[in-house]
């Protein structure tokens, strides 16, 4: 009796390509994630904004103000030898995050943000280290990579014209030894007067989230004394922040009247009037007008400036005036040239201004000299 082929038993073949012909149709239609094989996809960890993960080590690397490559001189080699490095416990006390916690991609952004806006730091990033990312279900360690900024910042101040020479120097470190505390001192001479400022401020006291500052000023005609203590907003999880100023302020001459001290407005270099010498007019009220056209060049000159131009046109008035010189009343307009240096490796948004300017009227004016030459480290352009 014969069999048909239906009825004959299948080989072992057979059986196998269509064992493989299942396991291809599973693994198509249902994936299985990569976690489940014990390796993970470590794009998708690093760039989902929703992903966690659990924080291993914490790597802080700590850059100088000037790389290897850009210390070849022996300036940048001084400057980097002298220079005290941002302490590393001082960055890890300010990150938002410990070993062991569980963070996400937002957590890793606020703490760089905090980071950078530290005036010693002129950058800051926070990554996972490429050696964990390909293990899941483990924690991942972090980089966090700063560089430092030239912390220390002289203060000049000096305008000349008429015989007249008004000066103010000063120092400010903004990260003492290593330790994000900020100390200026400072001398100023004017015509107002003679005054010897100190002042002491940091960001994290003691190595916490709370902010202080204190300022102390002796002049001629009074004494100054300020206090501050505050926690701000350093997360976008606080809850609430406050701060607590308090100020004592002593007079010891000056103009009065009924018991209050008089305040008049002034115009001449240092206050915007940039053609005619300080106060050369004051009065109760005043009006100042600036037209301005400033260009900074991209380029970077030796690793630590960028330079720029100004040029610009002045005018002031006031009103209510009590000077005798016969300006009062009448508008003054100037028109100059300046010089911005913009340091790249120092405090950052100070600029040195070199200005020369002359005057446009009253140029016979025994008070009006032919020009004004003024030289300050300032904020800004």
């Amino acid at each position: 009796m014969k069999h048909s082929t239906l009825d004959q038993p299948l080989g072992p073949r057979p059986i196998r390509l269509m064992a493989l012909a299942l396991m291809g149709w599973l693994l198509i239609a249902m994936p299985i994630s990569a976690a489940q094989f014990g390796a993970c996809d470590a794009e998708t960890s690093l760039q989902s904004d929703q992903e966690s993960f659990e924080v291993g080590s914490i790597n802080i690397r700590r850059l100088n103000v000037f790389s290897e490559e850009q210390a070849v001189s022996w300036p940048y080699r001084l400057a980097n030898d002298v220079h005290v490095v941002t302490s590393d416990t001082l960055i890890r006390r300010q990150l938002l995050f410990q070993p062991g916690d569980v963070v996400d991609h937002h957590r890793l952004l606020e703490s760089e943000r905090w980071l950078r806006r530290n005036e010693y730091l002129s950058s800051a990033s926070i990554r996972v280290d490429e050696n964990t990312e390909a293990a899941c279900n483990r924690p991942l360690d972090l980089i966090v990579t700063t560089q430092d900024q030239w912390s220390l910042t002289p203060h000049l101040s000096l305008a000349s014209g008429g015989g007249d020479t008004r000066l103010g120097l000063g120092v400010t470190e903004k990260n003492l030894l290593g330790q994000g505390v900020a100390v200026r001192v400072r001398r100023v001479e004017n015509i107002d007067r003679d005054s010897n400022q100190f002042g002491v401020s940091s960001r994290h006291l003691f190595g916490s989230r709370y902010t202080g500052r204190v300022w102390w000023s002796d002049s001629d005609d009074g004494e100054t004394l300020q206090a501050s203590l505050g926690k701000p907003f350093y997360s976008l999880d606080t809850a609430q922040s406050w701060q607590v100023e308090v100020q004592d302020r002593s007079w010891k001459r000056g103009r009065f009247a009924g018991g209050e001290r008089l305040s008049e407005r002034y115009l001449g270099t240092m206050s915007g009037l940039r053609g005619f010498r300080e106060r050369l007019v004051a009065g109760a009220t005043s009006t100042k007008l600036t037209v301005e056209r400033r260009k900074v060049f991209s380029s970077e000159w030796f690793n630590v400036a960028r330079l720029g131009w100004s040029l610009y046109a002045d005018a002031g008035r006031v009103w209510d005036s009590s000077t005798p010189n016969g300006l009062a009343g009448t508008w003054l307009t100037n028109v100059g040239i300046g010089l911005r240096v913009i340091p790249t490796r120092a405090e950052k948004g100070k600029v040195l201004h070199v200005d020369f300017a002359v005057p446009l009227n009253h140029r016979d004016h025994p008070d009006v000299d032919r020009f004004e030459v003024s030289v300050a480290i300032r904020d800004g352009l």
